[in-house]
């Protein structure tokens, strides 16, 4: 997997951090997601075994969820440490 992308500009990250943790923690795109998943790996599941063009796009879209589940939680993790640093909460060495 790619790393997760990392905003340069200060005020763009703040940004990120607080509409991807408003999203990260939002029921309703959890549930989302979830219900997402569950039917891509149902799909998955289900498919006939001379069906792997199915199966492929089905795996390739519960991969998708992951990596976007991935990007928001990095982009809401990385801000909230630099808000942190730039903040003085964490000590350097």
């Amino acid at each position: 997997m790619a790393a997760p992308l990392q905003p340069t500009n200060p005020e763009v990250a703040e940004r990120l951090r607080t509409l991807s943790s408003q999203l990260v923690d939002n029921p309703i795109w959890k549930e989302a997601l979830d219900v997402v998943e569950d039917e891509y790996t149902t799909l998955w599941k289900q498919s006939k075994p001379i069906a792997a063009l199915e199966r492929e796009h089905a795996y390739q879209m519960i991969t998708a969820v992951a990596l976007l589940r991935q990007q928001l939680q990095a982009f809401a993790q990385s801000g909230k440490l630099a808000k942190n640093i730039a903040d003085g909460n964490v000590k350097r060495k």
